[in-house]
């Protein structure tokens, strides 16, 4: 990328929200599957377990050659074939969910119900599907609900985004969503098509609970004209290496002499060699998306997150007393769970239009 294309991304971060705004709020929740934590098997534990069973095969099968040709009693013989049987169903079993494993990419499957995952939430790790749901701002209707196993938000917004624009007819102007969805590459895709999102970086999420220190980074000021940072003294941080690994580059002031000479020596840093400044490849992306976030008008409109995204959750959850699924797999939780959205509507629905105009209109 060119350094003119460069600035002109990292410039243009503020948007024109339009005035009426009717935004769609995502976000996501963690509901128990009906599935035990214990049946959920590793990958470690599922080799360990092929490996016992392949040795008590071997050793059933000695045994019932030598009970043959020693004309063993009948009723032994049958036992040990029908042991024989369960452990080479029980092979294949497990076979087949190393086999899912491995396609999935994933290092754990859960027996009972392998569609679903083990997944932290406040109340704990338990086996649940990720839920996640996209409320008008207008109305506060649940526009779209989805089944996922994804143990966390991270590549969510792009799809539920879209499956929302396909359930609405057309798409959202502005997409809002909490600091878990703050992936650049999400929030690009959706910008590529127009919708301005509206997603605080992590780092901008804790900064807003803990003061920021004078020696952060964030205290370090980047020019992208000359590529490099300039720091609390006034010393300029020059770019040193770039981390193929971790896509970043390393900025330090070339004269290592100039830190430990400095005032603040042992509080900015406590290395011999001097600060270091690690800027990632994508930052100018994160920059960019933390001063929309920023924009006073993207601030009242964030506001509302709460009282839209979180309040179906609470009222499904809470007042529905639904804390867990009863059917297993992604396609029963996906039934029941917009089951409840749908419950969710029609309560909402009559508080805005009252109960005889929900009747009239529903019955045409």
């Amino acid at each position: 990328m060119s350094r003119e294309v460069h600035v002109r991304i990292c410039e243009s971060v503020r948007v024109k929200f339009p005035r009426a705004t009717r935004p769609l709020f995502t976000d996501g929740t963690k509901i128990r599957a009906n599935a035990a934590n214990k049946q959920t098997l590793s990958r470690e534990h599922a080799d360990k377990l092929l490996r016992e069973i392949d040795i008590r095969i071997e050793q059933l099968l000695e045994q019932c050659e030598d009970a043959d040709q020693a004309e063993a009693e009948q009723a032994s013989l049958t036992a040990m074939k029908k042991e024989l049987q369960d452990k080479e169903q029980l092979r294949s079993q497990i076979q087949k969910f190393c086999e899912q494993m491995d396609a999935e990419g994933s290092s754990r499957i859960n027996r009972t119900d392998p569609e679903s995952a083990l997944m932290k939430s406040v109340q704990g790790t338990h086996t649940s599907f990720n839920v996640q749901s996209n409320v008008d701002g207008k109305n506060g209707l649940i526009v779209h609900m989805e089944v996922t196993n994804a143990c966390n938000d991270w590549d969510q917004l792009a799809e539920q985004v879209d499956q929302s624009a396909e359930a609405l007819g057309k798409k959202p102007k502005i997409s809002v969503a909490d600091c878990g969805y703050a992936n650049v590459t999400q929030l690009e895709k959706l910008d590529a098509q127009g919708i301005a999102v509206i997603v605080p970086s992590g780092r901008q999420v804790a900064g807003e609970n803990k003061p920021s220190g004078p020696f952060e980074k964030e205290q370090f000021h980047y020019d992208v004209q000359t590529d490099t940072y300039r720091c609390p003294q006034n010393q300029t941080l020059v770019f040193v290496y770039a981390d193929k690994t971790l896509k970043r580059h390393a900025y330090q002031i070339p004269d290592r002499k100039v830190c430990p000479q400095c005032p603040h020596a042992g509080k900015c840093t406590q290395s011999k060699q001097g600060r270091r400044i690690y800027r990632y490849e994508n930052e100018y992306l994160v920059e960019k998306y933390e001063a929309r976030y920023q924009d006073p008008n993207a601030q009242a409109i964030y506001k509302k997150r709460k009282e839209k995204a979180e309040l179906p959750f609470g009222h499904i959850k809470r007042n529905l007393k639904f804390d867990s699924f009863l059917i297993r797999g992604k396609e029963g939780a996906r039934a029941e769970i917009r089951t409840a959205a749908t419950c969710f509507n029609l309560v909402r629905m009559i508080t805005l239009l009252g109960t005889p105009i929900l009747i009239k209109m529903l019955t045409g």
